[in-house]
């Protein structure tokens, strides 16, 4: 034998292993068409020989091997497929697997009641992006309240459906895609009273729970809690959200444990009202928080949902009598930030626990702006406090009984302290200011004429009451050329600069892009510059059957 051709031939042989090898993992990394029935030459090709909804559904189909979808394919949906699919497979990092609603065709997942179980079951598996192209639809067409409970209501079905159902689903992303209608809710006498299937959350946009979920530039509508789940590192930014009940639902209940990470940004949310129920069985919230003992209530000092960062958010239009907070940090919620959100309460007929209910160990509220729609006696407070440690400042917050509330002690039951600084209050009502002293005892309630008494209390310092609000700010938010509101600020720039986007890094720009300044006096509230912000359609309110 000759030696020599040893170290060739074993080469060779490497290479040809390490090629497989490589091949194996590549060769499902391709474009698969499927459709709801077999078109033309059943290839899966195009969507002209696309698979039927069957092939998809197969586990066979899913692997590493070549015409199987694997790590880097893209799943494209043709048409309407009114069958649910379900994935049997995971991508990897640097190589989602892609479903994508395919415009041409107009892809969508369409069905007179789309299944509680999920139109698209995504349960289990990772590194799954679904990406609705700008004009892919998710939606249920004949369901909604029955006519039993709702006169006049004609809809065929009444199930709760699900979108997309993502449970122990890690790194899935769902961007571009229109989900709705699931469910549309006709009267208040569609309850979970008297409808056990509509029990909440009911009828949901997504349902997941992983880590690393990213759900962004969507409009979501016409379902009771669009986004529910649990995890770390949740990215939700720049949906569109209405007719809901909850926007987003998260939640633990452990006897121990914590989840870290919720951006919540540059969402608009309006038209709760039409999720009103006779037994307000949804009361409804923009974003729910909370963090519970494994039995569902109590305190565990040891479980905790934490770094949360809310901010560039729209909240606005009517959201109906079962309203509960259009931010509502609820049980033992660690450090969150709270800032650049305009929280438009002017058409809002109630809200049952302040506009911002923000209750966290350590709070950051800045540049936001809350309007209320009266300043009546009982009406809940703008912005309620229930910190250990609170900072807020370079806040606008107008027209409330209430304006501004603290509740102590903690839930823990240590002590809480806040810093209030440069707030610019007006429009208050006989309970304008109440403050309740850091280790317990009675609190003080002050009316608008006392601010000077509020000030000595809370140590609220460079902020300013005025009885008046006009001026301050227009309608959508932004301040007018000479609004009070103007250059009276604390500069924060020190504290967002460098910092990461999404997160406290967006402090640097308010809320409609506009860069802060980097030195002198900011303004306050969320918008800086008097330019329009991106609002929501001029149709703000759903109709509901009283």
């Amino acid at each position: 034998m000759n030696t020599r051709r040893m170290p060739l031939i074993l080469m060779i042989l490497m290479v040809a292993f390490f090629w497989a090898a490589f091949d194996s993992t590549v060769a499902c990394a391709s474009d698969i068409y499927i459709a709801q029935v077999t078109a033309g030459g059943s290839t899966g090709a195009d969507c002209a020989d696309a698979y039927a909804y069957t092939w998809f559904n197969n586990a066979s189909n899913w692997g590493s091997k070549s015409g199987q979808v694997g790590p880097g394919t893209t799943v494209h949906l043709c048409g309407t497929i009114s069958s649910a699919l379900a994935a049997h497979g995971s991508g990897t990092s640097g190589n989602p697997i892609t479903i994508l609603f395919d415009s041409a065709t107009s892809g969508q997942l369409t069905a007179p009641a789309l299944p509680a179980t999920g139109a698209l079951v995504l349960s289990g598996y990772n590194y799954i992006t679904v990406n609705g192209g700008g004009t892919g639809i998710i939606q249920s067409t004949n369901n909604g309240s029955p006519a039993s409970l709702c006169s006049g209501s004609s809809y065929a079905n009444d199930i709760s459906s699900v979108a997309i159902l993502a449970n122990n689903s890690n790194n899935l992303t769902v961007e571009n895609l229109k989900i709705g209608p699931l469910y549309t809710h006709v009267c208040t006498a569609d309850d979970s009273s008297s409808h056990s299937a509509l029990s909440p959350p009911g009828p949901v946009c997504v349902q997941f729970g992983g880590d690393n979920v990213t759900i962004t530039g969507n409009v979501m509508h016409d379902a009771a809690w669009c986004l529910f789940g649990s995890g770390n590192n949740l990215n939700i930014g720049g949906n569109t959200i209405y007719n809901f009940d909850h926007g987003l639902g998260m939640g633990i209940d452990s006897a121990s444990g914590s989840l870290s990470g919720v951006y919540f940004y540059k969402n608009t949310l309006y038209g709760a009202n039409v999720w009103d129920t006779d037994d307000n069985s949804f009361h409804h919230d923009g974003i729910h928080l909370w963090a519970y003992c494994a039995s569902g209530s109590g305190y565990c000092p040891n479980t905790t949902i934490t770094n949360a960062y809310v901010y560039d958010n729209v909240f606005e239009g009517n959201w109906g009598n079962n309203i509960n907070a259009p931010v509502f940090l609820e049980e033992n919620i660690g450090t969150v930030w709270v800032f650049n959100n305009f929280f438009n309460g002017s058409s809002m007929i109630g809200w049952g626990t302040g506009l911002c209910n923000c209750n966290a160990q350590t709070l950051y509220a800045y540049n936001n702006t809350l309007l209320g729609f009266s300043n009546s006696d009982n009406i809940p407070g703008a912005m309620n406090l229930n910190n250990a440690i609170g900072t807020v400042e370079n806040n606008i917050i107008l027209t409330a009984d209430t304006l501004i509330s603290t509740t102590s002690p903690w839930l823990n039951g240590s002590a809480s302290s806040e810093t209030l600084s440069h707030n610019l209050y007006a429009n208050g009502g006989v309970n304008s200011f109440v403050w309740c002293p850091p280790s317990g005892g009675s609190c003080d309630f002050y009316k608008s004429t006392q601010f000077s008494s509020w000030v000595s209390s809370s140590g609220d310092t460079n902020s300013n009451y005025i009885s008046s609000v006009s001026g301050i700010i227009n309608s959508d938010g932004t301040l007018p050329s000479a609004s009070p509101a103007k250059g009276v600020g604390v500069n924060l720039y020190s504290l967002c600069n460098g910092q990461p986007t999404p997160g406290l890094g967006a402090l640097c720009q308010d809320a409609a892009g506009n860069q802060r300044l980097s030195s002198g006096a900011w303004n306050l509230g969320a918008f800086d510059l008097p330019s329009l912000h991106p609002g929501a359609p001029a149709n703000l309110s759903g109709s509901v059957q009283q």
